[in-house]
């Protein structure tokens, strides 16, 4: 589960990290932090100068057995860390694995996303990445996925997350598939439960109301 990412933010303004990093460090060192945050990382202060090198990501969407990042970039809206954020990231990874399974049948993958996150908490966001088209029958070999939600403070330390993904495999809608998503996340633990509201889940007909829980620690 190891991935490579690098971002060179404007100097003292605040950046959000998309797709789940689950740690990251500065350049130069020694400053690290570790963050749990299984969809995006918060706005993070950067101090001049930094590099960000992510080194793992706790979506299961995209765990890799290993990667690297070809482009990686963020365009905070001002230097507040309340502000809007744009971001965006490219990546070919050696395995492509959801929930367990492999969805590039343990062939590389080519894998790229964009997030635009409100300062109100709302953020709306796109990701794609090759398939298998043998594994994911009579498909493109692509699945794009598009995504919105609202993240807000809960108190105690916790944040909420809730928002709706959609599944969508070009060439054939059987295995297309919409989730809603509700999840929560404290220091080093975070939680996150998916919903199927569709009749169809990932090739399973007649399946609405399936549900997935996953689970992070660091």
């Amino acid at each position: 589960m190891a991935s490579l990412s690098f971002m060179v933010p404007r100097p003292g303004t605040s950046t959000l990290v998309s797709r789940g990093i689950e740690s990251f460090a500065l350049w130069p060192p020694p400053t690290r932090m570790s963050c749990i945050e299984s969809e995006r990382l918060g706005p993070v202060v950067l101090p001049p100068g930094s590099l960000v090198l992510a080194e793992r990501w706790s979506d299961p969407r995209i765990s890799t057995v290993a990667g690297a990042t070809i482009g990686a970039f963020s365009v905070p809206g001002t230097a507040s860390a309340q502000a809007d954020s744009l971001t965006a990231n490219a990546a070919v990874v050696t395995d492509y694995r959801f929930r367990g399974i492999s969805q590039s049948f343990k062939r590389p993958a080519l894998q790229g996303g964009a997030d635009f996150a409100h300062k109100s908490g709302a953020y709306i966001g796109t990701w794609a990445s090759t398939v298998d088209k043998d594994f994911l029958a009579d498909t493109k070999g692509l699945e794009i996925d598009l995504y919105g939600g609202y993240k807000f403070p809960l108190g105690a330390g916790w944040t909420g997350d809730v928002g709706i993904l959609q599944y969508l495999y070009p060439g054939e809608s059987l295995w297309n598939t919409t989730e809603l998503y509700f999840g929560g996340s404290w220091e080093w633990f975070s939680a996150k439960y998916s919903y199927s509201i569709g009749n169809k889940t990932f090739g399973f007909l007649d399946s609405r109301g399936s549900g997935y829980l996953e689970l992070n620690a660091t």
